[in-house]
């Protein structure tokens, strides 16, 4: 499991770029990006996409990284995290278009 500034570290890292540019290529504000690197805001779902396509990454797992950070409840977090962990894309699809709802007919 990665976080979003986990996810942005790396992209600095692997592609050797400055924030300002990996902000431009996610066609974010320096300052936006600055909030998720500080860790008060995540990375949206159309975020995750590019973030995946820039460091060779399964979508579905940086998806499913984002949306258990973004989780408030703990039950959710986990559903999210095993998503990460390897479940299928139907499984992340279910669980999009049920939401918390899913979790009534889970055993966690």
């Amino acid at each position: 499991m990665q976080s979003s500034r986990q996810l942005l570290a790396s992209i600095a890292k692997n592609k050797g770029w400055r924030y300002n540019r990996i902000a431009k290529e996610l066609g974010q504000s320096p300052e936006r990006l600055d909030e998720i690197r500080n860790g008060q805001q995540c990375l949206t779902e159309d975020q995750a996409a590019q973030v995946a396509a820039l460091l060779d990454l399964n979508p579905l797992y940086v998806l499913a990284c984002v949306r258990a950070e973004r989780a408030k409840r703990k039950g959710l977090k986990t559903l999210w995290e095993r998503i990460a962990r390897g479940a299928t894309a139907v499984t992340v699809l279910l669980c999009l278009s049920t939401g918390p709802e899913l979790l009534s007919y889970l055993t966690l």
